[in-house]
């Protein structure tokens, strides 16, 4: 138990910032699955009716997010061509019913309150907390606090900024 415990704790850190020093958005995403996932295991070894019903409901709102934000994610691929996020920039005056749909996805992906995501983590911390009471819930802040900023990172550096011109065709 302790085991799980520590490895989910910096699985969690880890992820957060992996998916940080990432260039491409949909590995940036992908981190955020892992990182999600690990509040998940974290949540189910409580051993207690609220880890497993806030990793149940995570499992499944996190799955209709990350398929919302890959969707978006997908078009932007499509009409441009690259994934890395230095070269796409400032998109919002281009699409902006775009970039609304794409801020819905990522509010939720950070578990903003009034989302299922928000629901189902706060679950999921109400369980971990009834059963751990150890220095690893200070882990558990500091990711989310990470998934929040990069999460943000993400969308501010695709949606507003300077529009660059020097998008390779080929790349």
């Amino acid at each position: 138990m302790p085991v799980i415990e520590v490895l989910s704790c910096l699985g969690f850190v880890y992820g957060c910032i992996s998916a940080l020093r990432q260039l491409d958005f949909k590995k940036i995403i992908a981190y955020s699955s892992v990182v999600h996932m690990h509040l998940v295991l974290f949540s189910l070894f409580s051993f207690n009716l609220f880890g497993l019903l806030g990793s149940i409901l995570l499992m499944l709102s996190h799955g209709l997010t990350s398929a919302g934000i890959f969707f978006c994610l997908g078009f932007l691929y499509d009409r441009l061509g690259t994934r890395n996020i230095l070269y796409i920039k400032g998109f919002f005056l281009d699409a902006p019913l775009y970039s609304i749909f794409f801020f819905l996805f990522i509010l939720s992906n950070i578990s903003f309150p009034g989302s299922l995501n928000f629901i189902s983590e706060l679950i999921c911390l109400m369980g971990i907390f009834l059963m751990f009471k150890s220095l690893n819930i200070v882990f558990i802040f500091l990711g989310l606090i990470l998934n929040t900023y990069y999460n943000f990172l993400l969308f501010n550096r695709l949606v507003f900024g300077n529009i660059n011109n020097n998008l390779p065709l080929n790349y």
